[in-house]
């Protein structure tokens, strides 16, 4: 009688281990992410830019907001690299992602673009009109066609992994919804924390509007007392795909120097 617990209760353990590497494994090869192609800047220029930007607006909000400028609390948070996206990858499946990886190791040879020039043009994008931006003018359209090259790439990948699983490696109508406009975020306006400081529920759309109105006005004056003919051109090093979820990157070409 003994052994014959015991019996089952390593058998019931065998089970159990089955039962989790079955549910991991097939976890795995249903799992989802979004990837950002980014082509990725060290111009000093935008890093001046953020860095004048960044106290500004956050005194912006705290005058909207009855704030003293010493309140303890960041409103507006830049961001740390000068990140260019050159294609959204919407719900890739995690079993394709190495297929997507070899599909741009053309990258690697591809000729840095170096005619981009940085624009007035600041807007705040986003659901919740939250990122601040920076629209990049690009003159020799290198940008559009780093875009078509990547498209046409990850389309064939695509192709593949639909004959071979009958099923869409990810969703490109959700990645293709809006047409390639060139930008660089400036940093992240928190929306939320903001609404948050307005007593009044009845004033949050006045305020968060005058707020958004005052970001672009302050931005553009910046950028138009900082650049210049002879530092509006960016230089781009390297092309690293961001993981949104794992908020990681997990891959990376460099340009062909």
């Amino acid at each position: 009688m003994k052994f014959f617990k015991i019996t089952t209760f390593v058998v019931a353990i065998l089970l159990l281990c089955v039962a989790a590497w079955f549910f991991s494994a097939n976890s795995n090869n249903t799992t989802k992410s979004t990837l950002l192609i980014q082509a990725i800047s060290d111009s000093q220029s935008l890093n001046t830019i953020k860095d004048t930007v960044t106290s500004s607006i956050n005194n912006i909000i705290k005058e909207e907001l009855g704030l003293d400028k010493n309140y303890d609390f960041e409103f507006f948070i830049p961001k740390q690299l000068n990140r260019l996206t050159l294609y959204y990858v919407q719900d890739i499946m995690k079993k394709g992602e190495e297929d997507l990886f070899s599909a741009l190791t053309f990258l690697n040879t591809s000729e840095a673009p170096d005619a981009a020039v940085i624009t007035a043009d600041a807007r705040l994008f986003g659901e919740q009109q939250d990122e601040l931006v920076i629209i990049i003018a690009d003159p020799v359209k290198e940008l559009a066609g780093l875009n078509t090259e990547i498209k046409t790439a990850v389309h064939q990948v695509q192709q593949q992994y639909k004959r071979q699983h009958n099923l869409d490696l990810y969703n490109r109508t959700k990645s293709e919804q809006f047409p390639y406009l060139p930008h660089i975020g400036l940093g992240r306006v928190r929306l939320s924390s903001i609404q948050e400081h307005i007593k009044d529920a009845a004033q949050v759309d006045e305020i968060v509007n005058r707020i958004r109105e005052r970001i672009i006005k302050l931005t553009q004056e910046v950028i138009v007392k900082t650049i210049t003919d002879e530092n509006n051109r960016l230089d781009f090093n390297k092309v690293s795909i961001l993981n949104l979820q794992k908020k990681d990157y997990v891959k990376e070409y460099k340009f062909k120097s």
